[in-house]
């Protein structure tokens, strides 16, 4: 008899706390930081569902029901929207200000399940989700200098910044592309790739917004210049040693010096406006 009821009390624990396959927070191992690899947007989940994943997106609204259950919404329709991020009341306690968040950025963790068709992850812990500051209040400058995490190409870099993970596209620049699910090799994609890994690898740097640019771009990348310790600007020098091009779309505050810089590279032949690519002939 006490075996049978231990087993029903595990049941019924079990049921409580959301099913069999519900990760236990508490008893998990560490959750990893958010890098390229185990990140999607939100309108990807569909696509995802059983994988245990970060999460990002801009919170559209939180929602309150009567029985004070929140509910993290990133379309004004959450009945048409890819995904949601529910926070029971019995968790909620261990949240401040839920209501807030309306309009912030989040990077949320967990296992994508599905509740009535719709793809979601149920946050019962904190560390579950990171939630990054407002725009307005992080300065133009960070000079506290950022972890290089990644190089993917010439203009496209990933930084580790207070404990997550985020990709940099460097203004006023572009590169020639490299080989990858997306795109195919272009001449000098791999040199310039490798120009920037080895000026960048194992650095720490500082970023700089521009005034005149948006802030991320429509892949949701960060945009920023890049500065070395010695305050060496990599997006101008990479335009100047002739590893990437001037980027003519959008403005920038930089935009004449980067047109400059790419006129002097060109006449000089440097890098990508050698012979072998003839880039020169355009």
């Amino acid at each position: 008899m006490i075996a049978v009821a231990l087993i029903l009390i595990s049941a019924f624990l079990i049921y409580r706390a959301g099913g069999i396959f519900t990760v236990n927070f508490n008893d998990r191992p560490e959750i990893p930081i958010a890098t390229e690899e185990n990140t999607i947007h939100f309108s990807n989940a569909p696509e995802n569902v059983g994988k245990t994943l970060w999460v990002r997106g801009l919170i559209d609204h939180v929602f309150i029901s009567a029985n004070d259950n929140y509910f993290l919404n990133f379309c004004p329709d959450f009945r048409q929207c890819p995904f949601s991020a529910p926070i029971f009341s019995e968790d909620a306690v261990k949240f401040e200000d839920i209501g807030s968040w309306s309009s912030r950025e989040v990077y949320i963790y967990g296992m994508i399940e599905t509740y009535e068709g719709r793809p979601q992850i149920i946050i019962k812990d904190p560390e579950q989700i990171i939630i990054l500051g407002d725009d307005a209040d992080e300065p133009l400058r960070d000079d506290q200098g950022v972890e290089i995490i990644n190089v993917i190409d010439g203009d496209t870099i990933w930084v580790k910044m207070e404990g997550y993970v985020e990709p940099v596209r460097l203004i006023g620049i572009d590169a020639p592309e490299i080989d990858g699910p997306y795109s195919d090799e272009e001449c000098y994609g791999p040199e310039s790739a490798n120009q920037l890994r080895e000026l960048l690898e194992g650095k720490r740097v500082s970023l700089e917004k521009d005034d005149l640019s948006p802030d991320r771009d429509v892949h949701d990348r960060m945009l920023r210049y890049v500065y070395l310790p010695d305050d060496l600007l990599v997006n101008a020098w990479m335009i100047e040693e002739g590893h990437a091009f001037f980027y003519e779309r959008g403005d920038f505050l930089k935009r004449e010096l980067f047109m400059e810089l790419e006129s002097l590279a060109r006449e000089g032949r440097k890098g990508l406006w050698g012979d072998i690519c003839e880039y020169h002939l355009r």
